[in-house]
Parts: structure tokens; C-alpha cells; sequence
């Protein structure tokens, strides 16, 4: 548990300050704590609202002594005043650097000088200074204090398009030609919904300040009270960005001002252009390209896929059957790593690439990560530390990377099986066969290995599922790249999983969204690709396609795997694009805002079916940008791209800004 502090200084000692404290849990869940509309009060058990509150001296060592008797010892003081370690005589760096990024949102800021602020400025930073915080710290090692801004933090938050009207004394300013009358009632209803928004980070707010009542006539001082306190809980919040390391500094050695980091000012997207591309890059990379392929041959996208889908099978085998510890981030991790190598090296032949890993290994990783850096860099969850981990320590995810292996050849074992009697008379086909023979019984100390060799009801699911690569995507139009169904469902749960670090997902929550977006088509394979305008078109055909798809399920493809498996398939694959947890057993649909705020929690098991849906949309809205930017084109295309398109503009998800990425084309 960590605490933060937000002061909403006031910038002299007439005027009373506002304070919050929020808790921070270890699932990054947010609690308020307690509410303050001075210092004074905030000394006090509770507010007594219809009491009036006054100025005073800072007194923050008080505040502190308090919350440390209390066991909320504080981590980090997030302040809404000037602070600098000199005395503020004129407009600083910092003021002039958020004006500028902020100024066409109407957050411009104020010019501070010797009087104002002044002393209560200095008064603020010595009394932090000695009490062991530091300015501008590192909050995960030392206390700290931090300067914030409420209203680009609000713009920034709640992803406003311009500084939210809320202040009680600019009322008039706000609405000059509404009457006295319903003046106060637009503050009171933007009061309120600012305590709503709010309530989005931090669900029990409610528990603590209420809503105010359009049938009570509250005194301007009451209102603005309410208004310092709101102003205190977003400080707050800001502050809990700061801990985080998601907030962005504005400024120099003689101020900085913190803001959350959001999309709305430009910030460069998690998930860029550049990786979407590269992704998409192995649609059209070839395997066997030396050899006679079926029609539409074998491209690496799909392999990368289906072999996903056979380390799944491997992994769980090794749990059951040898109750083997599988760590599945770091299987899933590796799996996403030796995807992209794979895409970057393209499609060096297996005894060239093994040589030359031996000569240069390590020079090669090092080649590849300097050509996926401009990719992957702006990727959140340490992607960039794993991944260079991945490739230089051996004895990281040893388990895991033999499952990788195993799962990689047993994928390469199911292309050759259909090329070679078209290949017979080609030079050096034996010699292949051998080669994956042999690696194959490398690796047979695996469960699955063994399970799958026996060319039964588990070989047959694995064989099933790749018959989804043969399915192809967008039937009704030419296409460029194509992909297949197997193809699609690789960059859904690729995006899927990002996105799921993206939102701070649990461990449990991330491996639940990645296995439910990797099997989110599998029905598929039994009922092909059904489009949407057939789905839509008659009333409640949706629904009945649905129960057979289920039928289809239980009948060909769930007896195919382990009973004990059969559960788990079925959780996250029916409803596939329905968020949902397990409370008491029960599976409960829940939005993912309401997983993020409250289930967030491995013991919930949640699975977050609406970013699966999402990224289901964005995989279809690029195939079609990517064929209409090459140049093959057609009506369907362009009337799939635009109607996805439309049913994404200004829309946010768990706080994922998806209108930003779905412009990612522009």
C-alpha cells in the first residue's frame, strides 16, 4: 500500500487549502482515504460541511505526523502551487512550456512573482524539504513532493477536449449571457460530474463526498469547499501517475509540472504504425519458398500462429502430466520475441541460421534488436528488457524456450508433412525429413511431444486448428497481403496482449486475454468464416449462428483435447467478446472498466472480452487499409474500412485511447 497526498494550495494565508489522501493497493487499485478543505480540517476526524473553513499557514509536517499516526504514512505529495528550490520571482520555464502544449485547451497557466506565491511557496518547500522529501524524487526509493496542475491533468485523465468549467468564482466568465439562477446550477452540475469522472479512478469516492443536490441552496464558500476538495483528489491522482512512472514533466532545473501522460497532446502510441506494419510483414513472407507449396503456399504469419497454439498444448501437457511449473508470461513473452526475430531475419534457411548463431550469436541478436528498437520502444510492460534478456541469458525461461522449440519444429513437421509428396524428386528432401526427425526426438522428454507423435485425439486438434490457415480472409475482394483466419487471430492477441499491459492487467488477466484472443476465431475451423453483413442481416441469426457454433464445439472440437482442459477452453472462448471474471464459482459478464476498478485480481480470473472485440476490428480495419494503401481495392474494402472506422471515433476502452489508434492511418 502506498499514500499520496494532494494539496490544492492556496497562494496565500487568507484562503484555505484543500487536501485528499488516496491509497494505492498492490493491484494498482486506487481508494480514497480521506478529504480535507484545509489544513486545519484535515487534522479533524470529519468534515462538517455546513461549517465554514479558513486560511492559515502551510502546516504540512502536521498533515504528515497525522497520516503517519493513522498508518497512511505518506509516499508522495502531489501540490498544486509553484514550487521551486529559489524564490519564484517571475514566470519559470515550466509555466511557459504547459502554455504552450496546453494553451489551445484553454489550460494556459498562471505567472507566479514574489508576492504570489511568494512566501507560502518557500514555506511549502522547506517545511517537505525537512521533513525527508524530496523535490522532484524517485518515489520508488525516497518520500517526494511534486508540483501539478489540475486542469491539464483533468484534460489529460478524462481526455477533454478543453479545460473542464468547474471553478465556482468564473462562473459568470463561463456562461455571460445565462441568468444568476442557472449560472449556479451549470456549477453544480459540472461539480458533479466532475466528481463522476473521478469516480472512474477511484470507486469509492462516493463512500466519502457526496453529490451535491439541485434541491439544496448551497452558499458560493460551500461550493468552493467542494471545488478545492475535488481539485485535492485530482492533485492526488496525478501524484499516483507520478508513482507509477506514468507522468510527464514539464519544465527545467527552476520548476517542473507534472501531468498524467495521456494521448490527447500527441504522446506517442504504445502500440506505433511502424510495429502494426512489421506484424502484418510476415503475411507476406513465404515459407519453403524452394519448394513446391499448396496454392496459396505457407507464410510465416500463419506458422508463428499455429505454433502458438501447439506450445499451448505442449505447456499444459507438461503441467498435467509432469507437474512442471510453466511460467506462461515468460512462454508467452517468448513467443511474441521469437515471432518478431523471426520477422526480421525472414526466411534464412534453418542450417544457415544455425551456423550462423554459432559464429555470431550474439552480434545477430544484437542486429535485430537495433532493427526492431524504432518498433517496439514506446511498448510498456519492460518489452524491451525481456526481450534483450530473452536472446543473451540461456538460462532464462529454460522450460519455456524448450516448449518454444519443440512447438516451433512440431509446426515446421506439420508444412513439410503436406509438401512432401509434392516434392519427391527434389534434391536433399530426405535430408530435411531427418532434420526435423531429429529435432523432433530432441525434444520428446516432453509430454506433448509424445502425446502428439501417437497421432491421436491431440494430434488431431493441433491438425484441426491449422486447417485455418487454408481459410482465408475478406473472400468476397482481393486483398494485399492476404491473410488467413489463423493469420488474424496471431496480431488480435498480439494487440490484445499489449494492450492488456497497457491497462496494468494482472498476471491472470494477461494470460486469460492472450489465450481467449489467440482461440477467439477457432469455431471457425468448424463453421468457416460466416461475415458480418450475414450475420446481421435477419433478425436473431446471430444468436442461432452462435449456439451452433457451441454445438459444433462440444460435438468435433472440445473432445479433441483433455477433459481437464475442457473448461478453461470453454471459459474463454464462449462469449468471446464479453468481458467477464469468476465471483463464487459463478462466471459474472462485467465491463472491463469495472475489471480494471474492482476484479483486477488473479483470484477474479478476468478476461477482457471488449479488448478482444476491439482489437478483432483493428486487425480487419488494417488488412483493409494496408490492400487499399497497395493499391487493391474494391467496395467491400473500402465499406469495411469506413464502417469500422466510424464505430471507433471517440471511443476509449479501460482508458485506451482506440479512436487515436484506429488514426493511425492518417
Amino acid at each position: 500500500m502506498r499514500y499520496v497526498l494532494g494539496i490544492n494550495a492556496a497562494w496565500t494565508e487568507k484562503e484555505p487549502t484543500g487536501a485528499a489522501l488516496l491509497a494505492v493497493n498492490e493491484n494498482n487499485s486506487i481508494e480514497l482515504v480521506k478529504i480535507a478543505r484545509s489544513y486545519e480540517e484535515f487534522l479533524k476526524d470529519n468534515i462538517q460541511w455546513n461549517d465554514s473553513v479558513s486560511g492559515s499557514r502551510p502546516d504540512l509536517p502536521g498533515v504528515c505526523g497525522y497520516c503517519k499516526n493513522n498508518g497512511w504514512d505518506i509516499d508522495l505529495i502531489a501540490l498544486d502551487i509553484p514550487l521551486a528550490p529559489e524564490r519564484i520571482k517571475a514566470r519559470r520555464e515550466c509555466d511557459s512550456q504547459i502554455s504552450r502544449n496546453y494553451g489551445k485547451y484553454g489550460a494556459s497557466t498562471h505567472s507566479p512573482n514574489e508576492e504570489r506565491p511568494g512566501v507560502i511557496s518557500e514555506i511549502i518547500f522547506r517545511q517537505l524539504s525537512e521533513s525527508g522529501f524530496d523535490w522532484n524524487g524517485d518515489a520508488e526509493k525516497n518520500k517526494s513532493f511534486i508540483e501539478v496542475y489540475p486542469h491539464t491533468a483533468i484534460i489529460e485523465l478524462f481526455k477533454c477536449k478543453y479545460r473542464f468549467p468547474y471553478k465556482v468564482q468564473k462562473r459568470l466568465k463561463y456562461w455571460p449571457k445565462d441568468t444568476p439562477e442557472q449560472r449556479y446550477k451549470n456549477i453544480v452540475s459540472n461539480l458533479n460530474e466532475l466528481r463522476a469522472k473521478l469516480i472512474s479512478y477511484v470507486p469509492n469516492l462516493p463512500d466519502i463526498l457526496h453529490e451535491l443536490s439541485f434541491k439544496q441552496a448551497y452558499p458560493i464558500k460551500y461550493l468552493k469547499g467542494y471545488e478545492d476538495v475535488l481539485d485535492a483528489i485530482v492533485c492526488a491522482l496525478a501524484g499516483c501517475f507520478y508513482i507509477k512512472g506514468k507522468a510527464e514533466g514539464y519544465g527545467n532545473n527552476t520548476g517542473t509540472i507534472w501531468v498524467p501522460k495521456s494521448s490527447i497532446t500527441g504522446e506517442k502510441m504504445m502500440i506505433s504504425k511502424a510495429f502494426i506494419e512489421l506484424l502484418y510483414d510476415a503475411a507476406s513472407i513465404q515459407r519453403w519458398n524452394d519448394h513446391i507449396r499448396p496454392g496459396k503456399g505457407f507464410t510465416e504469419l500463419d506458422k508463428q500462429a499455429h505454433k502458438m497454439i501447439i506450445a499451448f498444448v505442449l505447456a499444459k501437457y507438461e503441467e498435467e502430466d509432469r507437474n512442471i511449473e510453466i511460467d506462461w508470461l515468460k512462454l508467452i513473452d517468448g513467443c511474441i520475441f521469437e515471432f518478431l526475430y523471426r520477422v526480421v531475419l525472414t526466411d534464412i534457411k534453418p542450417p544457415i541460421f544455425h551456423r550462423l548463431m554459432e559464429k555470431s550469436g550474439d552480434k545477430l541478436n544484437v542486429w535485430v534488436l537495433e532493427q526492431l528498437d524504432n518498433c517496439i520502444e514506446s511498448i510498456e510492460g519492460d518489452f524491451n528488457k525481456k526481450f534483450s534478456r530473452y536472446l543473451f541469458d540461456k538460462e532464462y525461461a529454460k522450460i519455456e524456450r524448450k516448449i518454444l522449440k519443440a512447438a516451433h519444429y512440431l509446426a515446421t513437421d506439420w508444412e513439410f508433412k503436406i509438401i512432401y509428396n509434392m516434392n519427391t524428386t527434389i534434391y536433399g528432401l530426405e535430408d530435411t525429413k531427418k532434420q526435423i526427425e531429429n529435432e523432433l526426438e530432441e525434444h520428446y522428454d516432453l509430454a506433448g511431444v509424445q502425446k502428439l507423435g501417437l497421432g491421436r485425439k491431440t494430434s488431431n486438434f493441433t491438425d484441426l486448428v491449422g486447417q485455418l490457415r487454408f481459410q482465408q480472409r475478406w473472400t468476397r475482394s482481393p486483398r494485399l497481403p492476404e491473410t488467413s483466419v489463423m493469420g488474424h487471430m496471431l496480431i488480435v492477441v498480439i494487440l490484445t496482449y499489449l494492450f492488456s499491459y497497457q491497462i496494468e492487467a494482472c498476471d491472470k488477466r494477461l494470460v486469460n486475454n492472450f489465450l481467449a484472443g489467440l482461440f477467439h476465431d477457432l469455431p471457425e475451423v468448424l463453421t468457416r468464416d460466416i461475415v458480418s453483413p450475414v450475420k446481421k442481416s435477419v433478425v436473431g441469426l446471430e444468436a442461432i449462428i452462435k449456439d451452433i457454433e457451441g454445438a459444433q464445439l462440444e460435438e468435433k472440437l472440445f473432445p479433441l483435447i483433455p477433459k481437464t482442459w475442457q473448461n478453461q477452453m470453454r471459459y474463454l472462448m464462449q462469449d468471446e467478446f464479453s468481458s467477464k471474471i469468476v465471483l463464487d464459482g459463478n462466471i459474472r459478464l462485467v465491463s472491463s472498466e469495472d475489471i480494471n476498478l474492482k476484479y483486477n485480481q488473479d483470484s477474479f480470473n478476468p478476461v477482457d472480452g471488449e479488448i478482444i472485440r476491439a482489437c478483432d476490428h483493428l486487425s480487419a480495419f488494417i488488412e483493409a487499409y494496408l490492400s487499399i494503401s497497395h493499391g487493391i481495392s474494391s467496395k467491400v474494402l473500402k465499406e469495411g474500412y469506413a464502417s469500422i472506422f466510424e464505430n471507433y471515433k471517440d471511443k476509449y476502452i479501460v482508458g485506451i485511447n482506440i479512436t487515436e489508434i484506429f488514426n493511425f492511418s492518417e
